[in-house]
């Protein structure tokens, strides 16, 4: 389980990562999008719908992007208060995760620093 999180860590701060990162981003982004738009399909056929958990948890894996732009672009899912807190929750963490990667990516001294005595 270490060795797992070491590669993690290691990959994490190397270069190939971030091509990595945004193939992830961009994959989930397209499908969750896609997902999103046969919701909205489906809603105006009065079909069976996709739960509102498993858009969640596409928007969760990585496909924030892909969410976000489809509630604008196809302005669905915008008047579902639980469900636009919660998109946004999840905006907020994706922000503050890619945020801490990009700095500890940028100034991998920080990190040493922030921990004394490794």
């Amino acid at each position: 389980m270490n060795a797992a999180v070491d590669l993690v860590v290691d990959l994490a701060g190397s270069a190939a990562a971030v091509p990595a990162l945004l193939a992830w981003l961009l994959f989930w982004g397209v499908l969750t999008f896609l997902v999103f738009s046969w919701d909205k399909f489906c809603a105006r056929r009065g079909w069976r719908r996709v739960s509102e958990a498993r858009l969640l948890w596409l928007a969760v894996v990585g496909g924030i992007a892909g969410a976000k732009y489809g509630q604008r672009r196809l302005r669905h899912k915008t008047y579902k208060q639980p469900f636009g807190r919660r998109l946004n929750q999840i905006a907020a963490f994706w922000g503050l995760a890619l945020g801490l990667w990009a700095l500890n990516f940028l100034f991998p001294d920080l990190a040493g620093a922030a921990m004394p005595g490794q």
